[in-house]
C-alpha cells in the first residue's frame, strides 16, 4: 500500500512539473508574441505613406494635402507622398483608397462630395462610407459662387434678377454632376425659380480659368480655391452658399442674408480616411499624428487664410459617427429634393 502511495505521489509530482513546464512555455510564447506585436506596432510606419487626393493639383483638396503632408511626415517620421488621382468627381481616388491594402501605408484625404454624396447619387461609385475607416477630421469650408467681372453680378440678389431676366442663357460650372457645388446650385435654381445651364468640369482650376476667360458665367466651387482670384479681382465674389459668412472672406455675403435663400446651408467637410479593416493601433497612430499637426498655430493660421474652420481634435470613433450622420442627412436631403441617381 505504501509502495503504491509513493508511486502515486511520484506521478502527481511529475504531472505538476509537466504542467508548470507547459505553463512556463506558454507564458514565454505569449511574451514573445506580445513583444513581436508591440514591435510591429512601434515599427509603423517603416516606409513612406501615400496620401491619395481625388482631384487635380491646385484645387482646394490638393492645397490642403500639400500643407499637411510635410508636417504629417515629420510627426510620423516618414515621408508622406501625395498621389493625385483625379476624375469622376473624386470617385476614382476614393475607389483607389478603398481597394488599397489596409496596412496604414495608403490614406485618403476625402470630402463630403466623394465619401458620402457620390455613393448616393452615382452608380459608378461602387463603395459607401463604410468601406473606409474614419481617421480624423480636418475642418469645414464654404461653397463659393463667383462670376466673370464683365457680367455685372455682385451679389445673390443680382444673380437671381439676371437669371430671371435671361432664362437659360446664363451658365455655371461645377465639378461633377453629383458634386456638392452642383447640388447646391441646382438647389439654388429650384428655390429661386431660375434656369441656369450647368456645365460640368473635371477640375476647379479649369472652371476658374473659364470664368476669367468668359467661357462660363458663374463658377461654383470650394471657396478656398477661389479666394485668391476674388482678392485679385480676376473674378467677382457673389457669395457663399451657407447660412453664415465664411472665415476665409468675411466680406463675402452668405446665402442666409438673401431672403430667397434663407434656408440654404451648404458647406464642405474634409478629413483623413484609411481603407476599412486597417488595424486599430495604426488608425490611432495616424489620428494622434494628424491631431498634433492640426493643433499647430501656424497650420491653423494657414487654414484660416484659406477659409477653413479647423475641427477640434477628436477620436476616430467620433469622426466615424459624424460621417455616418452626414450620410443620413444627405440621404434625406437628396430624397426630399428628388435628385435622380445617375
Amino acid at each position: 500500500m505504501a509502495a503504491k502511495l509513493k508511486k502515486h505521489e511520484r506521478k502527481q509530482q511529475e504531472t505538476t512539473m509537466n504542467i508548470r513546464t507547459l505553463s512556463s512555455a506558454a507564458l514565454l510564447g505569449a511574451l514573445v508574441l506580445g513583444g513581436t506585436s508591440a514591435a510591429h506596432a512601434q515599427a509603423y510606419p517603416a516606409h513612406p505613406i501615400k496620401l491619395i487626393v481625388g482631384y487635380a493639383p491646385a484645387g482646394s483638396v490638393d492645397t490642403f494635402a500639400r500643407i499637411i503632408a510635410p508636417e504629417l511626415g515629420r510627426e510620423l517620421g516618414q515621408t508622406v507622398v501625395i498621389e493625385n488621382v483625379a476624375g469622376a468627381g473624386g470617385i476614382i481616388g476614393v475607389t483607389r483608397a478603398v481597394n488599397a491594402k489596409p496596412d496604414g501605408y495608403t490614406v485618403l484625404m476625402g470630402i463630403v462630395s466623394d465619401v458620402v454624396i457620390a455613393p448616393i447619387l452615382q452608380s459608378s461609385a461602387k463603395y459607401t462610407y463604410r468601406d473606409l475607416a474614419a481617421v480624423a477630421p480636418l475642418g469645414t469650408s464654404g461653397v463659393g459662387v463667383v462670376a466673370n467681372p464683365n457680367l455685372g453680378v455682385k451679389s445673390f440678389g443680382d444673380l437671381i434678377a439676371r437669371a430671371k431676366a435671361n432664362p437659360g442663357k446664363l451658365t455655371y460650372g461645377a465639378t461633377g454632376v453629383g458634386s456638392l457645388p452642383a447640388i447646391a446650385m441646382e438647389s439654388f435654381k429650384l428655390t429661386t425659380g431660375t434656369d441656369i445651364t450647368f456645365i460640368p468640369y473635371a477640375s476647379a482650376s479649369k472652371i476658374a480659368t473659364d470664368v476669367i476667360g468668359g467661357n462660363v458665367d458663374i463658377a461654383v466651387s470650394g471657396l478656398p480655391a477661389l479666394l485668391e482670384l476674388i482678392k485679385s479681382g480676376r473674378v467677382t465674389g457673389v457669395g457663399v452658399m451657407s447660412h453664415d459668412r465664411d472665415i476665409g472672406n468675411p466680406d463675402l455675403a452668405s446665402a442666409g442674408e438673401t431672403p430667397e435663400l434663407k434656408g440654404m446651408d451648404y458647406y464642405f467637410w474634409t478629413g483623413i480616411f484609411a481603407p476599412s479593416n486597417t488595424p486599430e493601433p495604426i488608425v490611432q497612430t495616424l489620428n494622434a499624428a494628424f491631431s498634433r499637426v492640426m493643433a499647430k498655430p501656424e497650420i491653423q493660421a494657414r487654414f484660416k487664410e484659406l477659409g477653413v474652420k479647423v475641427s477640434p481634435p477628436t477620436s476616430p470613433a467620433a469622426f466615424g459617427q459624424f460621417v455616418a450622420s452626414s450620410d443620413a442627412q444627405w440621404q434625406k436631403l437628396i430624397e426630399e429634393a428628388k435628385i435622380p441617381r445617375q
